[in-house]
């Protein structure tokens, strides 16, 4: 599991790989406020194209950065999302919440 960051133009992009659950908290935290407290950034994508499993815990942390980017007019979306991932994703109904392609 781990977790990167990159910055092009005004998108942040915080980077998941592997299983995306509890044991995650600390390290996606720390990308969640780098994302939000960025200047340039405008949009922030969590790509999970390397993602194979979500849990209910790393929903609820989407749903925090969801709720501390937007009062900082930001955007966030999801991207690379598939298998497994994105059948969890569309039973929590997030594609109502966040772009996801």
């Amino acid at each position: 599991m781990n977790i990167a960051t990159s910055i092009v133009g005004s998108t942040m992009t915080i980077y998941i790989q592997g299983r995306f659950d509890s044991a995650m908290r600390q390290k996606f935290n720390g990308a969640m406020r780098d994302a939000v407290g960025h200047p340039s950034a405008t949009k922030i994508e969590v790509h999970l194209g390397e993602t194979d499993y979500i849990d209910s815990s790393a929903c609820g942390m989407l749903l925090l950065l969801k709720n501390l980017a937007d009062p900082a007019g930001k955007t966030v979306s999801l991207s690379n999302v598939k298998g497994a991932v994105k059948q969890v994703l569309g039973v929590m109904n997030f594609g109502k919440l966040f772009q996801i392609s």
